[in-house]
């Protein structure tokens, strides 16, 4: 597919240089797993989620390890295997000491799979809502809006058609 980078298709748009040069000849590469993470249980607008694990329990990655309550919330998951070793308040990019999960790795990266592969096409509208909001999907913009709440439009409402734009 080729793109006529010279076509503006408003008044005053440009396309900015890609700046690709560095790197668009290397190899993608799978970085190694962190040693450990901190993980915050307030990921997305909303309240923030409460932990569903313990000090010393041993978790895997994709595993539950934060629940919200009410609509407007998103469920947190461990993103490697390995122990908790404390739930508390810890320093974060943004300047606040949110709640965190801190899991030290274990190395081996065990994933929990609890589903099956299904035709989405074939299930209940209901029950791909209560899947996207137990996946924990959240918009990428400032907000982290629960995708659940996009897909639940109030009862004089529908929904024919998804857009979806991710990697």
């Amino acid at each position: 597919m080729s793109l006529n980078m010279n076509l503006k298709t408003f008044k005053q748009g440009v396309h900015p240089p890609e700046l690709k040069q560095k790197t668009e000849e290397k190899q993608v590469e799978r970085p190694p797993l962190p040693q450990e993470v901190y993980i915050p249980l307030n990921q997305h607008i909303g309240s923030p989620c409460q932990p569903v694990v313990e000090k010393g329990e041993e978790v895997k990655t994709g595993q539950v390890i934060g629940e919200g309550e009410g609509f407007v919330t998103s469920t947190i998951h461990a993103s490697i295997s390995g122990e908790v070793k404390e739930i508390g308040q810890f320093p974060a990019p943004d300047g606040t000491t949110p709640v965190m999960v801190h899991i030290e790795s274990d190395e081996k990266d065990t994933k929990i799979k609890d589903w099956k592969e299904e035709d989405w096409h074939e299930l209940d509208i209901e029950v791909l809502k209560n899947r996207i909001a137990q996946a924990g999907i959240v918009g990428l913009g400032g907000a982290s809006f629960p995708t659940q709440v996009k897909v639940s439009p109030p009862e004089d409402k529908s929904i024919d058609t998804y857009i979806v734009n991710g990697c």
